[in-house]
């Protein structure tokens, strides 16, 4: 499942090679998504909860992650075929990447869905960050199917402030966020929400987790 608990080192990945690859190639392909060249679910998963452990070398830093999802792939998929879909996947994931700030990572962890992981950025400015990717992926790839347009739904989150924190915990709320924007806004999708869950949502966060402020179903 999705979390850094489970990540691996780099070690166990060392055995058996071939003389053709060196170690450190194959360390390193082993951390890119074959796909894209982005990092994999396991290394960006990995690469947060390296943040998470060194949270108390700086308690005032906040980290924030994007949970980033393409809307309607699977339909773009369906009507023009795998190849396709795979270009485009490729194609945004590298818009993605040009327009992220120079600290930011970005790993894929699921087939449409990546995860953006931005050190030392509060709720305001990864807001920020995620409305612009939204906005570029909408003008670049909005008209790249006649019946859906390809857009981004992204989930906000932040570190509390002075308070440990769980990796595993940051990105589940910002899948959550993710899954409000698809599901519950009117129109749905499109969206980049950083608020709170609907009261009838089946779970909730702490009030410590930093939040825009309740949820209103209608796309602001």
């Amino acid at each position: 499942g999705r979390g850094s608990g489970n990540c691996r080192g780099s070690g166990g990945v060392r055995r058996g090679l071939g003389s053709s690859m060196s170690q450190v190639d194959f360390v390193n392909n082993a951390q890119k998504d074959p796909l894209t060249g982005l990092l994999s679910g396991e290394a960006i998963f990995a690469v947060l909860h390296e943040l998470s452990t060194t949270f108390t070398l700086d308690v005032d830093a906040e980290q924030s992650v994007l949970f980033v999802d393409v809307d309607y792939l699977k339909q773009y998929n369906d009507t023009l075929g795998r190849p396709q879909g795979d270009q485009l996947l490729i194609n945004i994931a590298a818009a993605i990447s040009r327009e992220l700030p120079p600290t930011s990572q970005i790993g894929r962890i699921g087939g449409d869905e990546f995860l953006v992981v931005l050190p030392s950025t509060g709720l305001s400015a990864a807001i920020e960050v995620a409305k612009h990717l939204r906005r570029v992926v909408e003008q670049d790839f909005g008209h790249s199917s006649v019946s859906y347009p390809i857009t981004l739904t992204i989930g906000v989150a932040t570190t509390p402030k002075n308070m440990s924190w769980i990796s595993e915990e940051l990105i589940a709320l910002a899948e959550s966020r993710m899954i409000v924007g698809k599901k519950r806004f009117s129109p749905s999708r499109n969206v980049v929400w950083a608020g709170d869950m609907p009261a009838d949502w089946h779970k909730h966060w702490e009030a410590f987790w930093p939040s825009t402020g309740p949820f209103i179903p209608k796309n602001l």
